[in-house]
């Protein structure tokens, strides 16, 4: 498949951040030509109101006619927008993706947590090489976490699915002290620990047993992690004061090391892990939750470390599209 040097754009408008990646596609590897983020919060305050606040609301459409300059000047000739868990659950999400397209002109597809969990797997295994085994692939996002269990050499899907918790709900939820107090870290981890209890996560049992696909035991071998708080993971460890991609794109991390990374970010106030290299000052209580929820799920699933990818929904998104128009 020859790359003609079409340029296509995929936006994730997500619970904590917006994100914008033009880029052309040969096969299934992806040529990043311009990335944008900006912060905007948008699942701020959801879980006790049920509806998008009026300012985060108002922050996320400057971004995306923001998105919009870029892709017009960047030639993009074709756009996919998808909203995630905030515009799943918000009561408001309709008149928000309305006001977003009158303004901007992009239309959002508010996806299933399943069809993002599927677009997250397409675009992880476009920039990692598949092996023989089996591997798990999270995304923990601001309001939820996609899992996929992914065939190496095949690149099939044998399990997936979604489950409640992400980095926003569980820090308003959990986070009421700076630091925070050790009751609330315990009662943090019963809420993780709880939900592998419950059910909520399907993978507890399938990384367990003997559930056959085709001829295949569903039994993952290897960790990859994508999305913000994983990332952010790969900068702290690295100590990196400006995000590289091509340094954390890769990077393992072990289980180790993690834990001396959480008992040094629940010792220290916002202020303190603000000025940490490696961490964005925006995400300094989110990681908390964030290294926490990834410590517990490893512990848990018995990884002892991760390897982390740069690569996830939005490198998914530019894929299916070439892959729809048949280029």
């Amino acid at each position: 498949m020859k790359n003609d040097g079409t340029r296509h754009a995929a936006i994730d408008v997500g619970s904590n951040t917006l994100r914008l990646l033009i880029g052309s596609v040969q096969g299934d590897e992806v040529t990043r030509i311009y990335t944008a983020r900006s912060v905007t919060r948008l699942a701020e305050d959801l879980r006790e109101t049920g509806s998008l606040r009026k300012e985060n609301r108002e922050r996320s459409i400057e971004a995306l006619k923001d998105f919009s300059r870029s892709i017009a000047q960047y030639g993009a000739t074709r756009v996919s927008a998808v909203g995630t868990s905030a515009l799943r659950e918000a009561k408001n999400s309709r008149e928000f993706v309305l006001k977003a397209y009158e303004d901007s002109g992009i239309l959002i597809d508010i996806i299933s947590g399943i069809r993002e969990a599927e677009l997250t797997a397409r675009g992880v295994l476009a920039g990692i090489q598949p092996t023989a085994a089996q591997s798990l692939i999270i995304d923990i996002g601001g309001g939820s976490t996609e899992w996929i269990i992914q065939e190496g050499p095949f690149r099939e899907k044998v399990l997936c699915g979604t489950v409640p918790l992400g980095v926003v709900n569980l820090q308003e939820r959990f986070m009421k002290t700076d630091p925070p107090a050790e009751h609330e870290i315990s009662a943090l981890t019963e809420r993780i620990n709880d939900s592998f209890h419950s059910g909520e996560w399907d993978i507890g049992d399938a990384a367990r047993r003997e559930t056959k696909t085709g001829n295949h035991a569903v039994s993952p071998r290897g960790l990859i992690g994508t999305g913000g708080t994983i990332t952010t993971l790969a900068s702290l460890d690295l100590g990196v004061r400006e995000y590289d991609y091509r340094k954390i794109h890769l990077h393992q991390i072990p289980l180790a090391r993690l834990r001396q990374l959480m008992t040094l970010l629940v010792s220290l106030p916002r202020h303190e892990r603000q000025k940490i290299d490696g961490l964005e000052p925006e995400r300094a209580d989110l990681i908390i939750p964030g290294i926490l929820l990834t410590i517990r799920l490893m512990e848990i699933l018995g990884f002892d470390g991760i390897t982390v990818s740069d690569y996830g929904l939005l490198e998914g998104l530019l894929v299916e599209t070439k892959n729809e128009e048949g280029l």
